[in-house]
């Protein structure tokens, strides 16, 4: 059953890599990451809050959603940034995300041991809330092009 779920999840995800550029050029980088940003945040704080047998339902939802967010990700990268602080900026967010990683993951893992897996990921999702208001914050700026 997981190997059949994550087959579906691995499709919808390619599905989604397959209209990213359709759907990014139509609404913005920016408004194609908030839009499935939101989207992501929603299904999976009910998938949490709810779990169920509908519950990994819910999550493959999501995975189009990653496509588009990581495609207009990118594409917002390669608009303001040159090639030489590209890679710079690439190479700090792969630090700081495998810094981050190491001193989230055991203290995850350690909620979930003290409340249940699905309490802690629905309280992962809480904490990534405030991201949100940083994409909403930066929503009215005008981005060099």
């Amino acid at each position: 059953m997981i190997g059949a779920v994550k087959a579906v999840g691995s499709v919808a995800s390619s599905i989604g890599f397959y209209i990213s550029g359709r759907f990014v050029k139509r609404h913005g980088e920016l408004s194609a990451i908030i839009s499935t940003s939101l989207f992501t945040r929603a299904t999976n704080m009910i998938a949490f809050s709810f779990p169920s047998l509908a519950s990994p339902l819910l999550i493959i939802a999501n995975s189009p959603a990653f496509g588009i967010n990581l495609v207009a990700k990118n594409s917002l990268l390669q608009k303001e940034f040159s090639p030489n602080q590209r890679a710079t900026m690439g190479s700090i967010n792969s630090v700081a995300g495998n810094l981050f990683f190491a001193i989230a993951a055991p203290l995850f893992g350690m909620a979930a041991d003290a409340l249940s897996p699905a309490r802690a990921l629905l309280l992962l999702q809480v904490i990534l809330l405030p991201v949100m208001l940083v994409y909403l914050r930066l929503k009215p700026q005008k981005l060099t092009h």
